[in-house]
């Protein structure tokens, strides 16, 4: 079994399988707006990976009042896995999270150039926390 390394995940050569993780495939692919960037070496921010761009990109499609609960759900998910957590879901809890510690005081702006390109509301204190509502 040959592994091609792509942007910032390893496939079976041949293979464009999803993981299971709906319709990303494994091979690279390029968010918009990235043009010019590096193929995914070197990059270090939350948001300069594949599955993290599709996160933003998730975020740029939804109505302004859902795109807190998207942000909800991914942290909640990855406090909630008693398991292994794989790489997919980990990428996107970082993306999340760097949204959310954004908004906290100190916190370090999330770049415009491989965040979302839509505004995030001002996320209320559970999320910014990192828990379950009410918690």
């Amino acid at each position: 079994m040959q592994l091609v390394r792509g942007s910032d995940q390893f496939r079976h050569a041949g293979d464009a399988s999803t993981h299971g993780r709906g319709t990303t495939p494994c091979a690279p692919t390029v968010r918009r707006g990235a043009a010019g960037a590096p193929d995914g070496a070197g990059l270090r921010g939350p948001f300069d990976n594949d599955t993290a761009a599709d996160l933003a990109n998730d975020l740029d499609d939804a109505a302004v009042e859902e795109r807190e609960n998207l942000i909800r759900k991914v942290l909640i998910r990855t406090i909630d896995n008693q398991d292994h957590l794989e790489a997919p879901d980990a990428e996107e809890a970082v993306a999340a999270a760097a949204l959310a510690a954004a908004q906290c005081p100190g916190g370090e702006p999330v770049s415009p150039r491989y965040g979302p390109d839509e505004p995030v509301p001002s996320l209320s204190t559970d999320v910014r926390q990192v828990g379950p509502p009410g918690a």
